[in-house]
């Protein structure tokens, strides 16, 4: 039996994300995180060190505390006080087993993996149950670095990671060696990514939301004001020419004559159409010509006497004749020729100067 075809997106499974939109967001959580990064090198910190004494306290120069059980307790300042501070807890060698690994060259490049890898073989604990770090490989030879590997078993030392602090890191170092961070949280530095990535997407919502409101009003109010101003520009325009013709006509004789001619002379495209009104569907033209306020046409029509009766009756033409005699050809068709008095389309009225 066949198996049923599955129909697919080409942008992926179904209801997985787009390639598009997963890009998209890998993008705009880079710009959140940079955003973040800037804020943090900006922004005023306050850093506060924890130096384990010899009795297990944890004293800095403003606050002391101690773990005990579950939690921390302070016996000099309190938790609240280290709100939005780097905090480090530097714990006494005795607390952390220390060891020395000597590794490949190469090895520096993954060496997250390789720690964790040999997490079990270097200390008695399992990797959930480790707290550990590692220092700067430094080199030994040309083939081979060194790194000091420094654990403990995380469960005594997870309350420190608790305090209302805006990034807590819990280091150990041997005598006279950088301290190694076994443990850290930075809870800040997460939640400033995670602002800026909301206000980022706030902003771009905002600014689509005011481009669609501003394409509408362009769409509406604009397209309105568009043509009011067409309209205005054309009657300024239509006036002023107006205003122009009437000045020069009226200061030179030779303009108003000719603007006399313009207005009582037919135009052509007027005349043809009132031509086509009054001549019958039984009857088409073959020839038109126009001089001046006379027309002549030449043509076939079943019924010559009639078509010039139907010219009489447009108001556009008067004193319709024959030119020529009419001929009936073989179909029974009358060949014309004929002549008409076309009437001015304006009535032509003396110019007055228009008064300011």
């Amino acid at each position: 039996m066949s198996r049923p075809m599955r129909l697919t997106s080409p942008f992926g499974a179904p209801g997985a994300p787009s390639a598009l939109s997963r890009e998209f967001s890998a993008r705009l959580d880079d710009a959140a995180e940079g955003l973040a990064a800037l804020s943090d090198r900006l922004r005023p910190r306050r850093r506060i060190v924890f130096e384990e004494q010899a009795d297990g306290t944890l004293a800095s120069a403003d606050a002391a505390c101690r773990l005990e059980g579950a939690g921390l307790a302070f016996g000099r300042g309190s938790a609240a006080a280290l709100r939005g501070a780097e905090v480090e807890f530097r714990l006494s060698p005795r607390r952390c087993l220390f060891r020395d690994l000597e590794l490949p060259t190469r090895a520096g490049e993954f060496l997250e993996g390789v720690v964790r890898s040999q997490i079990d073989r270097l200390t008695p604990w399992r990797l959930g149950d480790c707290a550990f770090g590692w220092s700067a490989p430094k080199a030994l030879d040309a083939s081979r670095i060194g790194v000091v590997v420094a654990a403990t078993k995380r469960a005594p030392f997870a309350p420190l990671l608790e305090i209302p602090a805006d990034a807590v890191a819990v280091t150990c170092a041997r005598e006279g060696e950088a301290p190694i961070t076994i443990l850290q949280r930075r809870a800040g530095a997460g939640a400033r990514r995670d602002r800026w990535r909301f206000g980022l997407v706030a902003a771009l919502g905002l600014s689509l939301l005011l481009a669609a409101v501003a394409l509408a009003a362009d769409w509406t109010v604009g397209q309105r004001l568009r043509d009011e101003t067409d309209t205005l520009t054309a009657e300024v325009v239509e006036r002023r020419a107006m205003l122009l013709r009437r000045e020069h006509a009226f200061d030179d004789p030779a303009a108003q004559a000719l603007d006399a001619r313009k207005r009582a002379s037919p135009a052509a495209v007027v005349v043809l159409e009132a031509l086509t009104r009054a001549i019958p569907d039984q009857a088409y033209l073959t020839e038109m010509r126009l001089k001046g306020d006379r027309l002549e046409i030449s043509g076939v029509a079943s019924d010559a006497a009639a078509l010039v009766k139907s010219i009489e009756q447009s108001p556009h033409f008067s004193a319709a004749s024959f030119t020529g005699p009419t001929t009936r050809g073989a179909d029974g068709k009358e060949s014309f020729r004929i002549e008409a008095h076309v009437a001015p389309l304006f009535k032509v009225a003396p110019l007055s100067k228009v008064s300011p």
